[in-house]
């Protein structure tokens, strides 16, 4: 008898990309949503409980972003409005510990960390019957593609496969400042 693992996104927290896995600082409380800069570097941390009884391995966390209610699209390198980011900090793949607290069971956090194609986890991504991890992506928000207050929602996937639940999902509201108002090209006059 063959048994299928369920996924509830029990909770999340938003993280500036200033330090390592456990030094870098948080931007607010769990599961508490927060107004972000664009063309910076953030880290979202996304806890995943299993709630089938039913381990399963190789798992692979896909980032999906969804665009004032437009529908999700996988985040990745060349995506527009959300795109994985280079973190100075962190390596891609690099494992993750148990840091958010609604999860419970077995931790997994092996390659939890992605910087690259929104993907986290993989060949070594086993999760526990009953247990959790804590996928977290480096990405930014994209000026180019954003307007000033739009809101962006982010959530995880088991590789493309929405979870059954959701209980805890970030809404981000975009900060985007206003172009300069000083002409790029003025003349200074010297008396």
């Amino acid at each position: 008898m063959s048994c299928t693992a369920a996924w509830n996104e029990k909770s999340f927290r938003g993280r500036n990309d200033d330090g390592n896995e456990t030094t870098a600082t948080w931007i607010a409380n769990q599961s508490t949503n927060w107004t972000q800069l664009t063309d910076t570097n953030f880290r979202v941390r996304l806890e995943v409980q299993e709630t089938a009884a039913c381990g399963k391995n190789n798992v692979v966390w896909q980032l999906q972003y969804n665009k004032n209610s437009a529908g999700w699209v996988t985040v990745n390198g060349t995506s527009a409005n959300v795109r994985s980011s280079a973190s100075p900090n962190l390596a891609d793949a690099a494992n993750v510990t148990d840091q958010l607290t609604a999860g419970t069971g077995t931790f997994q956090g092996a390659t939890g960390f992605d910087e690259v194609n929104g993907a986290a986890g993989g060949a070594s991504m086993d999760i526990a019957a009953s247990g959790h991890s804590e996928p977290e992506f480096c990405v930014q928000i994209l000026s180019g593609d954003v307007a000033d207050a739009d809101s962006i929602q982010l959530r995880i996937t088991d590789n493309g496969t929405a979870f059954a639940s959701y209980d805890a999902m970030p809404t981000i509201t975009v900060s985007k400042p206003a172009p300069s108002s000083v002409p790029r090209n003025y003349a200074v006059i010297v008396a």
